[in-house]
């Protein structure tokens, strides 16, 4: 069963959703998608349990989601496991 632990929303750019499953808690799933509901780019996290609530997690999911769209917009594609989520929270 899949949980949808936040989502969250960025001004006219697209938004986020962080995702866990009841069988591996301690593995997240960030999923961004562009203004047009496009899924734009994918990243699993091991061991590690995002808050979508917090600001600090939300200013770095959005960072990442403007990272991500602008890799997107270069080749339309949608990438995954590029470590634009990783490499803020580790």
């Amino acid at each position: 069963m899949m949980i949808i632990v936040a989502m969250k929303p960025a001004p006219e750019q697209g938004f986020w959703v962080i995702v866990t499953q009841d069988n591996a808690p301690a593995t997240t799933v960030v999923r961004f998608y562009n203004e047009r509901q496009v899924l734009v780019y994918e990243e699993h996290l091991d061991g590690v349990r995002l808050d979508g609530s917090n600001r600090r997690v939300q200013r770095r999911l959005n960072k990442s989601l403007r990272t991500a769209l602008v890799a997107w917009e270069s080749n339309r594609k949608v990438m995954r496991e590029q470590g634009f989520v990783a490499m803020l929270f580790r």
